[in-house]
């Protein structure tokens, strides 16, 4: 499946016109924006956000720099890290540009899903390689199991949540469940180089013994990821919401 557009919303800082603040071409690493930026808009985004658990940042971080080294040595690609802020995080909606005067009720609305999310946690698997919609950035990620039980429980659940609200704004809501991959994006690189990064990717979980391999076993074995809330982005502005206390 293609990628969403939202780990580049969380990425480097940006300028105002829609790309990557100093963006360029290839030659100088950065990535393009595919949310054009228009006035009066405000790009938003619906994630769950991994900092609150250092342990697992830790983890990560030192995964994704083993991967970042192992795959460059492997296919021959430089993969980057995705930058400052938010970067380790689930997404649980597109990428979309909300008006001014729906972000009180966009807010309200998804505050009000929020009461009802009963916390719940997600196992790691494998490395994936996806691509967002238009083919111009590859990432690197963690695949995550699911664990969500119950009616509605789960990330998907969440998404069909984030959906209701955006259902209810004219917006574009998240992929249809079959096609749906969650997951975790620790590095990317041009849209160009996925077919080496899946190959080289595939390589590596097949090899043993290597500190990326083991790295990867580790967080699999030892770590889950403990849902408790969801946040948005909503221009520069990130805002948590967690369930009422009971």
């Amino acid at each position: 499946m293609a990628l969403p557009t939202v780990a580049e919303l969380l990425g480097p800082r940006r300028g105002r016109e829609g790309t990557d603040e100093g963006a360029g071409d290839r030659r100088k690493n950065k990535r393009v924006r595919n949310t054009p930026h228009v006035e009066g808009d405000y790009s938003t985004h619906v994630f769950v956000d991994v900092q609150h658990d250092r342990g697992l940042c830790e983890a990560i971080e030192a995964l994704a720099s083993d991967l970042e080294k192992e795959l460059r040595e492997r296919c021959g690609v430089v993969v980057q890290s995705l930058g400052e802020g938010s970067k380790w995080h689930v997404s649980l909606s597109r990428t979309v540009a909300l008006r001014k005067a729906q972000i009180e009720t966009y807010t309200s609305l998804l505050r009000r899903q929020a009461k009802g999310l009963k916390e719940f946690a997600c196992g790691f698997g494998g490395v994936v390689v996806l691509r967002n919609d238009e083919g111009t950035t590859s990432f690197v990620a963690l695949a995550l199991e699911d664990r969500g039980k119950g009616e509605g429980g789960g990330l998907d659940g969440l998404v069909n949540r984030v959906d209701w609200v955006h259902k209810r704004h004219g917006l574009r809501e998240y992929y249809q469940r079959e096609e749906r991959l969650h997951h975790l994006s620790l590095l990317w690189a041009p849209g160009e180089d996925f077919a080496r990064l899946t190959e080289g990717a595939k390589q590596l979980q097949a090899a043993a013994g290597t500190k990326a391999v083991r790295g990867l076993r580790d967080v699999q074995r030892r770590r889950v990821l403990r849902v408790k809330a969801i946040s948005a982005k909503i221009g520069s502005q990130i805002t948590t919401f967690s369930p009422s206390p009971t």
